[in-house]
């Protein structure tokens, strides 16, 4: 058993210092280091590194204000002398694109440190209606037992690239499989779901029948939730905010989360002035005008009928049938309701009641929501020789190089 050594235990010892200066230079903020009791030193007083968590306020406000009831988790190993891994959780702007929203280092991954994480996450962002909420992830080890006990009503998603490879390593290979799988997950409305299942049964029963402990809402648009807006199939978002902090993981602990905070703040100014100088003529921010426009190029193929002032029947080719409702913004499609836009049928309905379709576009999407996002900031911090000015005191003892502590207490 090693004790980290040299200019890396030194970090540790600054780790009381350096969470000081966060919370001094962007306060509101929310640092938390646990420590291992287990392994106090008997001189100091001193307990063992275990985790931190750090949620900065300027991404916190922006967050509650501007992105929709929708997070990914991840956690990513890192390759630093301790090991361990960065567990993040990630949201989505109105652009759809990734808001990190706040990360912590742990020794593993288990129940008890998603547990811990997500505690202090439901009470930063003030989740009292868990049922609102929808949380993707890769089913790490521990995770769905700690989201069953801390988010026990959210709605869980399975990413399905992931679903794909454990559905292909259980052996069913192939391109066909691989298809008829993609096009159950796109399915919106359940009877679009069984048809595709079917077609998976009549080119292997078996794999169809690997799918019966898994459970379509976490996997399938059709079962999806309507509330988030968001029909996302992929833990894209972590995956992407994994491979802007690549360099950061090799870096010990605290040179580690400088170099994450660094990249906060200069993504959430880059944002910031991206909408102030180049969008602010826009309606809604870039992406979504280009989903729009595509379910526009789409809607001349379809042909309403009006029933009254709000109801109407869209006919399709191939013989699809749909029913708009424009009061509710609902199409039985289930697309307008999953993300907000409308779909092609609903295009085609608004065209007949006279009415512009950008105007049914969900708020989450305009670029005034999308500048609330990136109003607050991650503010500048002292460098390390303005540290000791504070009274916090050292850190903790720094962990045991290579091991988990669980193991430790076995």
């Amino acid at each position: 058993m090693k004790i980290v050594q040299g200019s890396e235990k030194d970090q540790y010892s600054k780790l009381g210092v350096y969470m000081h200066e966060i919370l001094r230079s962007n306060p509101g903020s929310t640092v938390i280091m646990k420590t291992v009791d287990d392994f106090r030193d008997s001189k100091t007083g001193k307990g063992r590194f275990e985790r931190p968590y750090i949620c900065f306020a300027g991404v916190k406000h922006g967050f509650l204000i501007g992105c929709r009831q929708f997070i990914g988790v991840d956690d990513t190993f890192l390759k630093g002398s301790v090991g361990g891994v960065l567990l993040a959780i990630v949201g989505v702007d109105a652009n759809n694109g990734i808001f990190p929203i706040a990360y912590a280092a742990a020794e593993g991954e288990s129940k008890d440190s998603w547990c811990w994480f997500f505690k202090l996450l439901k009470e930063d962002l003030k989740i009292e209606k868990d049922y609102e909420w929808t949380i993707m992830s890769d089913k790490q080890k521990g995770l769905i037992e700690a989201c069953d006990l801390i988010f026990l009503n959210a709605a869980h998603r399975f990413c399905v690239k992931h679903l794909h490879n454990n559905f292909s390593s259980a052996g069913f290979k192939g391109e066909g499989l691989r298809r008829a799988l993609w096009t159950v997950a796109k399915a919106t409305t359940p009877v679009q779901f069984i048809s595709r299942m079917e077609a998976i049964a009549q080119i292997d029963i078996e794999a169809a029948r690997w799918f019966d402990d898994k459970p379509p809402s976490q996997w399938s648009r059709a079962y999806f939730s309507t509330h988030p807006k968001c029909a996302m199939l992929l833990n894209n978002i972590c995956e992407c905010f994994n491979s802007k902090i690549l360099d950061a993981r090799e870096k010990p602990i605290i040179k580690m989360f400088e170099a994450i905070r660094l990249y906060m703040m200069q993504r959430m100014q880059k944002n910031r002035n991206l909408a102030k100088e180049k969008w602010q003529t826009y309606p809604y921010c870039p992406k979504i005008l280009h989903i729009m426009q595509k379910n526009v190029d789409r809607a001349p193929d379809c042909f309403p009928f009006k029933s009254n002032d709000g109801l109407y029947e869209v006919s399709c080719p191939y013989g699809d049938q749909y029913a708009v409702n424009i009061k509710e913004q609902t199409c039985s499609c289930r697309k307008w309701e999953l993300t907000g836009i409308p779909c092609p049928h609903a295009i085609a309905a608004l065209w007949m009641a006279k009415k512009d379709p950008l105007l049914y576009v969900s708020k989450w999407y305009t670029v005034e929501t999308y500048m609330k996002c990136y109003e607050g900031s991650v503010c500048p911090m002292n460098g390390e020789s303005e540290w000791g000015l504070t009274d916090v005191g050292e850190g903790p003892l720094p962990p045991y190089m290579g091991e988990h502590l669980e193991g430790l207490r076995s």
